[in-house]
């Protein structure tokens, strides 16, 4: 560490202290042998710094022994989202000291905004205050986090060692184990260090001694005391609206805390799932007790068992045994009745706890592999009871992607330097630092060797044509050699340039076959001919050319150079577009379409390029260098490779991360697929299944647009969405049409080839261009519903506290009905018109009543309904109505009630959106305010329930005219859907049946 230079002729500063590429800001915590720092990197990012001084110790082992601890967790802390990241560790001054640097916590008020000089961090210690616990629901969901991650420090052989409120930080609201300097490997913890009152009898080192410090952590969230007062409970408990919930997480804190080692939870698996129990809304007590009930049951069988051999054996020395023997065979059959009741108890836990193992792993979704693993504890418990719990788990997971662990994979040379994947991943072909070359099948398993090893020096680059025909080779000395693969012949041999710095892919082939092209000095990129490999025209670039690509139709190649990526047409030789970036780019690649441009910084961000329009589109991937992007086949995913040592796919429609993984460098997608390949601390190539949710998908991400208000469907699929902030259009080609940002939408419709919206001012007309044109047609105060009559010759319009008959193109008012009828509507909430165009079904937000309107008359009907919404069935004999508390059935002809309503799970003011299907088999309703019910049509039975992954508030719903699709939009802004006939193929691979 040094000070700053100050400058002599401004007025004097405080110095500035830096370390590394950091400058340190305010000391932030500390302890016994270093302190933590607020810092500041280059780029104006915030982390912390720990600095631990040899000076501190009384001897180097301790000192070593910390550093080791950080060498260990430092690989690893980037895989689970409760861990605190460690993004970079060195040791300084002929280690006097040494360093690492974390993620930072949110600021005690102010979150992710910070202020040096006010910043406090957030820790869990700082978050409480004596006397106020927390809210059952944040002490669940703060400690299933945590325990998550001891699942995954554990799993790797790690214990913590030190877990208190102080240590445990919240960064972008995620709870995370920090402090990490005690953290040790598994059996390899003699001293005896940790927190007094948070270390067991027993002393700390070990799974279980973890398990109990986040047990008293536990209790200290729910009773708002201090851990010395352990079990001593608040009086307040008793007036709490959650204090059933408290009582319960109570019971897993006891268990977790017990002093008898052998009573406690044996892993922290064993306490993440009982932590899925009471989240699932089921009770932990009365499963202990059970458990109780069941290990008394088995005692009892054992001995009874021994009466009966006995009994037996008496039997057989005497006759006058015989009545005994009688009443020991009556007792042989209860004993077996009991057993059987056992075996069914033991069946019906072991089936609760493979469904609460489900529901753990579907919590850690992004994690490579978890999806499968829930999928397959949901399989083993449908084969032992398939009940509404078990249908709805498979129901929920269907809705999330994976990526398998269970590769195709290929061992390759420990000491290889250089690998490639042919476009559809069926070659590959590895280097050695000794030269040797050799290209293998991962289908086959067949390899053979292109060059022995020693002959040559070092590989430090290799690439298959998409062909599979050519291998392009470059050596360390920086020459390149292309190779045949039929012949294994060399077709051309070229050389750097002198000095040109070690370019990470500057070379590539064009996917026609017809061209490649490779960096040959400092800015110049030269075609070649292929398959002469004749030499082509040079192409002087603004930079040093570290990346090419070709676009996939072969038409322009990409060049990365430095901060700028540059854009050349290969029919005029000219440069045609350039990006430039505030950071180097390192990587480039080109959506399967030619017209966009995903590139990889060195700063971690990922700058997606529309290369039509010329918008850009930048998020932050990783907390380092991208080392590769690559596009899906379709070009909806995208694949990203860090220096950071993660694996991450990400959604582009939506902008969410679906799957990482630390097990692997990720290389590419197939061509064909979704397989990805991966190489292996260089040592395993794999191709690994990428599999996308088959049932559920993302139309619109939030954030876009404001509350969802309709969503429509047109003939040729295009989907329109009103909203409270603006309009979403997507059309039939695909293409998102984004109109009318800042102003509200209440509905919408098309018509004759147009788009029709309802406003705060009338009707306005979407014109379907480039401008995305809104164009007032109509003016009237606040038309919140829309529905259109006889083929689009009419229109009936909801407008304030009116329904109005409307000729589109005049826009001449046909006839209207006033609301003077004493059910007093407040502002229309809905309107919907009957299959024949006769009804028209009206109700307001705060009336009493639903009204039937006959058209063209408006002659009206009651029917006796608080705010609501409607939807009448597709052959118009009942109307569905849908209120805060449940959903009930109304006869068109008699306004009287038909079958049993279906009640809400949450009554709430504001009712549910409705949905029937085309045919009118299934009715969605709301269940609760995120959750969606499937029910019979006709009997109101549920079918299924939807629990989508992304937990928005529904607004609206809508099925596809094809009865398959059930789209619906949120409070959020975001637009999903459900394909149900994919669900229910999905669900039954599971051995589950769906009636859909």
């Amino acid at each position: 560490m040094e000070a700053g230079d100050r400058n002599s002729s401004a007025p004097p500063e405080k110095p500035r202290l830096l370390l590394g590429d950091f400058e340190l800001l305010k000391r932030i915590g500390g302890g016994s042998y270093g302190d933590v720092w607020l810092a500041r990197n280059v780029l104006g990012g915030y982390r912390a710094v720990k600095i631990i001084e040899r000076g501190r110790f009384r001897e180097e082992r301790p000192f070593n022994r910390e550093f080791e601890g950080i060498r260990i967790y430092e690989p690893i802390s980037r895989s689970h989202e409760s861990l605190v990241t460690i993004f970079h560790a060195a040791r300084y001054a002929e280690d006097a000291f040494f360093y690492y640097v974390m993620e930072v916590a949110d600021d005690l008020h102010t979150g992710q905004t910070i202020d040096p000089k006010s910043y406090t961090p957030r820790t869990l210690a700082t978050a409480l205050k004596i006397g106020e616990p927390l809210a059952a629901a944040e002490a669940l969901r703060v400690t299933m986090a945590l325990a998550g991650a001891l699942v995954h420090l554990h799993g790797k052989g790690l214990i913590h060692r030190d877990i208190k409120p102080s240590n445990i930080i919240f960064v972008d609201g995620v709870p995370k184990l920090a402090d990490i300097g005690l953290v040790a490997v598994l059996g390899e913890s003699a001293s005896f260090v940790g927190t007094e009152g948070f270390v067991p009898p027993e002393g700390p080192g070990s799974i279980q001694a973890d398990i109990y410090s986040l047990g008293k952590v536990l209790y200290e969230m729910i009773s708002g005391k201090d851990r010395a007062e352990f079990p001593e409970l608040p009086r307040e408990w008793v007036g709490r609206a959650d204090r059933q919930a408290l009582i319960e997480l109570n019971e897993i804190c006891l268990k977790a805390c017990h002093s008898d080692v052998n009573q406690r939870h044996q892993s922290a698996s064993e306490l993440l799932a009982d932590l899925a129990i009471l989240q699932s809304g089921r009770s932990v007590k009365r499963l202990r007790e059970a458990e109780a009930r069941a290990a008394q049951l088995t005692k009892g069988l054992a001995l009874a068992a021994v009466v009966a051999v006995l009994a037996l054996g008496a039997w057989l020395f005497s006759d006058e045994q015989l009545r005994t023997a009688v009443q020991n065979a009556q007792q042989s059959e209860e004993l077996r009745v009991s057993a059987k009741r056992a075996e069914k108890m033991a069946r019906h836990q072991l089936h609760n706890a493979l469904l609460s193992q489900a529901e753990a792993l579907r919590m850690t979704h992004k994690r490579a592999g978890s999806i499968a693993k829930a999928w397959q504890a949901v399989t083993d418990a449908a084969a032992i009871q398939v009940d509404e719990r078990t249908r709805n788990e498979a129901i929920a997971l269907a809705a999330y992607p994976d990526l398998h662990h269970e590769p195709v994979e290929a061992a390759i040379h420990a000491g290889t330097t250089a690998f490639a994947f042919s476009d559809d991943l069926e070659l590959y072909a590895v280097g050695t630092g000794d030269g040797e070359l050799s290209v293998g099948s991962l289908a086959t398993g067949e390899r053979h060797t292109i060059h022995a090893s020693g002959e040559k020096p070092l590989v430090d680059l290799l690439h298959i044509s998409p062909d599979k025909r050519w291998l392009a080779v470059r050596y360390q000395q920086l020459s390149c050699w292309i190779y045949d693969l039929a012949t294994t012949n060399v077709v051309l041999k070229t050389r750097w340039g002198t000095g040109l710095t070690k370019p990470d892919r500057a070379f590539d082939f064009s996917p026609n076959g017809s061209h490649a092209a490779s960096a040959v000095t400092e800015s110049i990129v030269r075609i070649f001919q292929l398959p002469a490999w004749s030499h082509g025209p040079a192409l002087t670039v603004g930079g040093k050319p570290t990346w090419i690509a070709f676009s996939p139709d072969s038409r322009s190649i990409a060049v990365a150079a430095g901060k700028q990526v540059e854009v050349w047409g290969l029919a005029s030789l000219k440069k045609e577009a350039v990006h430039q970036h505030s950071s180097e780019v390192f990587c480039v690649d080109w959506r399967r379409d030619s017209k966009e441009l995903a590139m990889g910084t060195t700063a971690g961000q990922v700058v997606l390029w529309n290369l039509e329009s010329g918008g850009k589109q930048s998020f932050t991937a990783h907390a380092g260098l991208i080392l590769r992007v690559d596009y899906n086949p379709r070009g909806a995913l995208l694949l990203t490779s860090s220096h950071d040592r993660t694996t991450r796919l990400w959604d582009l429609r939506s902008g969410e991360m679906l799957v990482e993984t630390d097990e692997g460098f990720g290389t590419r997608f197939s061509s064909t697929n979704n397989n990805v390949a991966f190489v292996r601390e260089a040592q395993r190539l794999s191709v690994r299944e990428f599999t996308e949710s088959p049932a559920f998908r993302t139309w619109q991400p939030p954030g876009r647009l404001g509350a969802i208000t309709r969503l429509r469907v047109n003939d040729d699929n295009s989907l329109l969405a009103t909203s409270m902030d603006g309009l979403a259009l997507t059309t039939a080609s695909g293409r998102r049409i984004i109109a009318g940002k800042g102003a509200a939408f209440f509905d919408g419709l098309f018509l004759s080839n147009s788009v029709f919206v309802g406003t705060e001012k009338g009707i306005s007309q979407l014109a379907v261009t480039e401008t995305a044109e809104l164009r007032p047609v109509w003016n009237a105060p606040k038309v919140s519903r829309i529905a259109a009559r006889r083929d689009g010759e009419e229109l009936v319009v909801a407008s304030d506290l009116k329904v109005e008959r409307v000729q589109p193109g005049t826009w001449q008012s046909l006839g209207q009905w006033e609301n003077h009828s004493l059910t007093a509507l407040s502002n229309i909430c809905d309107l919907t018109l009957s299959p024949d165009q006769q009804t028209v079904a009206v109700s307001g937000w705060y009336g009493r009543a639903a009204i039937l309107l006959s058209l063209p008359d408006f002659q009206e009907r009651v029917v006796p309904a608080r705010t609501c919404r409607l939807a009448f069935t597709p052959d118009g004999s009942a109307l569905a109505v849908g209120m805060g508390e449940m959903v009930m059935m109304v006869s068109s002809q008699t306004l009287q009630h038909t079958g049993k309503p279906f009640y809400r799970e949450v009554a709430a003011e504001e009712p549910g959106s409705l949905a029937f299907s085309p045919d009118g088999r299934v009715l969605a309703v709301l269940h609760n305010f995120r959750d969606i019910t499937l029910l019979n049509g006709k009997t109101r039975e549920p079918l299924a329930r939807l629990k989508s992954p992304r937990n928005e508030v529904v607004s609206e719903m809508t099925f596809h005219r094809n009865g398959q699709v059930l789209l619906f939009g949120t409070k959020e802004g975001g637009v999903y859907s459900w394909h149900l006939g994919r669900l229910r193929e999905t669900v039954e691979g599971a051995g589950i049946s769906l009636n859909l």
